[in-house]
């Protein structure tokens, strides 16, 4: 790859991401995705109680790159049935 692709490379780069974080400025909280710390703030549980709902199946978290998440709306819709 030439010095001159790169830079083309990069830039086109740069602009997608803008372009990712524009729309994902844009999403209602609903629409959002929250990680397990999230989950811990909304219901008031310690990360080991979260672990074990979720394995449980309880609250239904994806993991995601890695990481477990559930969309705010879900957790809202799950929520009296977690206390």
């Amino acid at each position: 790859m030439t010095d001159s692709q790169a830079k083309i490379l990069i830039s086109c780069m740069r602009t997608l991401i803008e372009k990712v974080d524009n729309l994902a400025a844009k999403l209602s909280p609903a629409d959002k995705l929250i990680d397990v710390k999230g989950i811990c703030e909304v219901t008031n549980f310690k990360k080991t109680e979260v672990y074990q709902r979720i394995n449980r199946g309880e609250i239904p978290a994806q993991k995601i790159n890695g990481k477990l998440h559930i969309s705010f709306n879900r957790l809202q819709e799950i929520l009296p049935t977690l206390k």
